[in-house]
């Protein structure tokens, strides 16, 4: 029964993995892209975001600080890979909202409120930096995390009381 036409083709369509299930899909072809035009609502990122969730939760329970960031991003439409700025602008709401959502939990840097529209020069095509625009990140993200861990490591009023 295996060998006949019936039995492949209802495997196939009923229970083959999705095609992006292979590595080969996660292999960037040229010319070939990921996406080609991007929903208007944020939807289909339904995965992304509960992964992240996912990977900060287990996080959190075996305290770990996570430093989350967004995707700083040039808006020149000319620019190479141009058409990923509505997928980037996308990913960023999400991240915003997860930032939110942990609050004081993580550690969040909106690298994209401080870069994009004002760090144009640095960028090589719409996410990549030049050095100049890996130090600016590196200096905010260090300076977040310093100011997080100062702001944890301080003495509690009760413990800094002196007995009477």
């Amino acid at each position: 029964i295996r060998g006949s036409v019936l039995y492949c083709l209802v495997k196939e369509k009923c229970f083959s993995p999705p095609h992006w299930w292979f590595l080969d899909m996660a292999i960037q072809k040229k010319g070939l892209w990921l996406f080609s035009s991007v929903p208007d609502d944020d939807s289909h990122l339904y995965p992304y975001e509960r992964n992240l969730r996912t990977i900060i939760d287990f996080s959190i329970l075996r305290n770990i600080r996570v430093v989350l960031t967004t995707q700083p991003h040039s808006l020149q439409p000319n620019i190479r890979f141009g058409s990923h700025i509505p997928h980037m602008t996308q990913c960023n709401k999400i991240l915003r909202k997860l930032g939110r959502d942990y609050g004081d939990k993580i550690v969040f840097v909106d690298l994209d409120k401080l870069m994009t529209g004002k760090m144009e020069p640095v960028f090589i095509d719409v996410g990549h930096m030049k050095s100049d625009g890996i130090q600016f990140k590196a200096r905010v993200i260090g300076e977040a995390i310093l100011s997080d861990f100062k702001n944890r490591t301080k003495p509690s009023p009760e413990k800094t009381a002196v007995p009477s």
